[in-house]
């Protein structure tokens, strides 16, 4: 488990938003510690190599002691601290025999089919739908707003326009590993949600700007209006219009937002740092990195998985393979050999199975797999 894989899950602990396996792991950190106790000394070169975790740990834990288990109460910051070097030092020399876990977020607990169109709307009140067992007809209102789905099995947010309301609800809706769904938003924006993401958006928009929050990866067709520009907010990364067709992609385990400009045009921004982006151009924003990098591309290639396809274009092996493990809800253990970080590229259907892609891999060399149930072992050439 690498540093920043640990990091991640222990800052999902913190905000009560792990899913039950992970939330598993980090208790099972905390057993640790207790067999533990004072045994045992860290070396310096072992305490150094956690520093930032521990800063950030120790920080969450004065900011956020209120949402933490009452477990960490009952623990000193150092002892936890100890608990997770140690702990992690020995999961670390495991996983070399093993293979290293490539970690993706599950936006759903639950998976489906590959290919299947399914979501789950979590409501204003906190109410759930499964959306892919509902048929056509009314889901809810709220204060004028209809929430429908339709023939076609996209969610629909219609308006009242005669309605006063003003309260704005948010609804939250999340897609599980293996599915997409489209949402058409109240102002008649269509945003299609690939496997594994969540959006969260108001159920009408008031104000001066339309602002939707993004975890996953979404395509956005969106109404043009000058005077109310749409926003999309992905991690620390703000992208903003005023009616255009673009991507974003902005996984938690993937290292950077990544948006690609089909139609109009795009600012991307964060801190004080903006860039202008023209069709055919895709920019990258690294978390934690101030600046924004912007190249041309393919745009149409960036939604291909909107028709059914993988287009992997000059793409390195661990992202291929978190994409497939998202895809194909699979576990993936990756032995690192020398192709690691070399970039492959080629076009796929989504609809055909894990083995046929994995093999397409293997006859480009650059891989060998062997697949045990959900568990697929990856070996780099």
């Amino acid at each position: 488990m690498r540093r920043n894989d640990a990091k991640y899950i222990l800052q999902k602990y913190l905000n009560g938003q792990c899913t039950p396996s992970e939330a598993k792991l980090v208790e099972s950190w905390l057993d640790q510690e207790a067999s533990l106790g004072q045994e045992g000394e860290l070396t310096e070169e072992r305490l150094h190599s956690g520093d930032r975790v521990r800063q950030q740990l120790i920080q969450a834990i004065h900011t956020k002691r209120s949402a933490v288990r009452k477990i960490w109460t009952r623990l000193s910051v150092a002892a936890c601290l100890l608990a997770f070097a140690v702990v992690g030092a020995l999961l670390l020399r495991n996983e070399k025999e093993k293979g290293e876990h490539l970690l993706v977020n599950k936006a759903v607990e639950e998976a489906v089919t590959p290919g299947s169109q399914s979501a789950i709307l979590t409501l204003a009140d906190g109410s759930t739908i499964r959306l892919n067992e509902r048929g056509e007809g009314i889901l809810d209102q709220q204060d004028g707003v209809k929430i429908s789905h339709d023939a076609h099995g996209q969610l629909t947010y219609e308006a009242d326009n005669n309605s006063s309301a003003q309260t704005i609800h948010m609804n939250r809706i999340a897609i599980p590993f293996g599915g997409f769904y489209k949402v058409i938003l109240q102002d008649g924006t269509k945003v299609s949600l690939n496997s594994g993401s969540t959006l969260i958006y108001p159920t009408r928009f008031t104000g001066d700007t339309r602002s939707v929050e993004l975890q996953g990866e979404a395509y956005f067709e969106v109404v043009s209006n000058k005077e109310r520009p749409f926003i999309v907010k992905a991690r620390d990364t703000d992208i903003q219009v005023t009616g255009t067709r673009f991507n974003v992609e902005a996984y938690l385990e993937e290292t950077a937002t990544v948006t690609t400009l089909l139609e109009g045009e795009v600012y991307v921004s964060k801190e004080q740092t903006k860039i202008h982006l023209q069709p055919g151009e895709q920019s990258t924003s690294i978390y934690g990195v101030s600046q924004i990098t912007k190249k041309t591309v393919d745009a149409e290639a960036s939604v291909a998985w909107t028709t059914g396809y993988f287009i992997f274009e000059d793409q390195e092996i661990e992202s291929i393979l978190r994409e497939v493990a998202r895809w194909y809800d699979v576990d993936v253990y990756i032995q690192k050999g020398r192709s690691v970080g070399k970039k492959i590229g080629g076009t796929f259907a989504r609809t055909k199975s894990i083995e046929e892609l994995l093999h397409y891999f293997k006859k480009l060399h650059v891989l060998e797999f062997k697949k045990e149930g959900r568990r697929v072992t990856v070996m780099t050439l």
